[in-house]
């Protein structure tokens, strides 16, 4: 290491000890002198970032001022407590010596796997998703923090990564300076931090223009303004109070069937009497956006995107049906799971992996199996299969150019 440690180093449970990083060298010159540091496609960031491997781990280091490093760890803790879409705190080099000038701390984020940087969104020829895919997870990331009283105060593309989610996009978090956690966020400053991500995203998407790397058909200032509308509708369908007759229960089941469908789960039901006295007062308390994903994970151990576990229940369900017709009798969706996480998704990830390599997105992969399986059963009539899906896609994709969000490392922190 080449002398003392220089900090104090306050770590995660799961970490490595990191002793063996180049700490007493200036975190500018680790791409030199660190035999862990690797190169992965980052995004823009106003500090010195670098990245760090073990094993299969992969790790964000950003220099700060030590009054920012606190904070941003501290809020990166709050949102990884309240499971929202954020990368993960993973430790902080706290500095020995106080005096001016090396007062500078190192905050820790576990590396998000699979995730983009804006710009390789915007820069892709080929397979690009469409603008509305990108407002719609950035929409869907304010209104999220909103819910559970967070500020963020620095929403901007540079702040956000994306990851593919089953045809879509999952925003996260990714620095959280700025922010601040309220026991009640006010309306001037949820509307401040609304005109901030507006003005953030037209002046990233005209910065980019001016440099060449966007689209000269993108509108930022259309695009800017699209993202309030599309956070206002959402937030007014999860924040809406409806109100009903007594013998009307069917609207209840029904709205928290549509924000289910939408990815929400409900903490609370909220129903009391009007000053008419003939109707009741309806709303409803919206926690996270992981309604699909905890289920598939309580019945799988899958981890996946609020998309991808949609699809891949729909799937299941399909193939409870299959089993039902063979065995003539209706199977639970427990028991059901079990024999589509080894006969479905098992064999689908097998194959995958042999031909593409094991770093590949299984649950990506599978998600885009199943899209391959419908355009070969569209083309030739009939249900090519599972089996023959995964194969053809494993041989069209090992042809193409790999594309750096869909199996590894590719963005920065």
């Amino acid at each position: 290491m080449g002398g003392a440690l220089p900090y104090q180093l306050r770590l995660s449970p799961d970490m490595p000890g990191m002793l063996d990083l180049p700490w007493s060298v200036p975190l500018e010159s680790w791409q030199r002198e660190c035999p862990r540091f690797v190169e992965v496609q980052a995004g823009n960031s106003r500090h010195t970032v670098v990245f760090i491997s073990y094993d299969d781990a992969v790790f964000a280091l950003k220099k700060l001022p030590l009054p920012a490093a606190e904070k941003e760890y501290r809020n990166l803790k709050w949102l990884e407590d309240r499971r929202l879409p954020a990368v993960l705190p993973a430790g902080l080099a706290l500095p020995l010596s106080r005096e001016p000038g090396r007062d500078e701390a190192i905050l820790i984020t576990r590396f998000l796997e699979y995730s983009l940087p804006y710009l390789h969104l915007f820069r892709r020829s080929k397979d690009a998703l469409p603008p509305d895919t990108l407002l719609d997870a950035l929409a869907s990331l304010l209104v999220q923090l909103h819910l559970q009283q967070f500020y963020w105060g620095d929403c901007s593309l540079s702040n956000v990564l994306f990851r593919r989610d089953a045809g879509r996009l999952q925003s996260y978090l990714v620095d959280a300076e700025t922010a601040e956690a309220h026991d009640t966020l006010s309306e001037n400053l949820r509307r401040n931090d609304l005109e901030i991500a507006g003005e953030n995203l037209g002046g990233d998407l005209l910065d980019m223009q001016a440099l060449g790397e966007a689209n000269t058909g993108i509108q930022p200032a259309k695009l800017a303004g699209d993202l309030l509308d599309r956070y206002e509708r959402l937030w007014t369908e999860l924040n809406e109070t409806v109100y009903i007759r007594p013998n009307q229960a069917f609207q209840i089941e029904s709205r928290i069937r549509r924000l289910h469908e939408m990815g929400f789960s409900i903490g609370e039901i909220l129903l009391e009497p009007t000053e008419l006295g003939d109707r009741l007062r309806f709303k409803v308390t919206v926690t996270d956006r992981q309604y699909h994903h905890n289920l598939l994970f309580s019945l799988t151990g899958l981890a996946a995107g609020e998309e991808q576990a949609r699809a891949l229940l729909n799937d299941m369900a399909q193939y409870k049906a299959l089993l039902t017709a063979r065995h003539n009798r209706s199977l639970s969706l427990s028991v059901t799971a079990l024999h589509w996480l080894e006969e479905c998704f098992r064999p689908v990830e097998r194959a995958l992996a042999a031909r593409l390599g094991p770093n590949l997105d299984a649950v990506q992969g599978y998600c885009d199996v199943l899209v391959h399986k419908w355009y070969l059963s569209e083309r030739a009539g009939r249900d090519v299969g599972l089996a023959a899906a995964a194969a053809s896609y494993a041989d069209e994709a090992a042809r193409k150019p790999r594309d750096p969000g869909a199996a590894g490392p590719a963005a920065g922190q």
